[in-house]
């Protein structure tokens, strides 16, 4: 894969990874509101490169995108976050922290 989009997705992911913390943690309805609205314009910008660009996602996008692509309204997906089916794709502050210092 090119190295520019494996750099990119990792921003990616990090990216998703805080939007799903805020979702995960916040109790302000319009907050969460907004944070799903970024996180769908997100999604279709992405798809956009996964499907005009072929270019594979990394496993943690793909699932988060699967996801999105399988609610059943903006709702259900509020609900699997809090009830921490998505925890796996929240990166832990820590564990950025030990993947910066590895790749330097």
């Amino acid at each position: 894969m090119n190295q520019n989009y494996i750099h990119h997705f990792k921003l990616y992911e990090s990216f998703v990874s805080h939007l799903l913390w805020i979702i995960r943690e916040d109790s302000n309805e319009t907050r969460i509101e907004e944070v799903l609205k970024a996180l769908y314009s997100f999604q279709t910008h992405i798809s956009i490169i996964f499907i005009v660009e072929k270019v594979e996602l990394t496993d943690k996008l793909y699932e988060f995108f699967y996801a999105f692509d399988n609610i059943d309204y903006p709702g259900h997906i509020v609900d699997r976050i809090k009830k921490g089916e998505y925890d796996h794709l929240i990166q832990e502050s820590s564990s950025t922290d030990d993947d910066n210092s590895t790749q330097h």
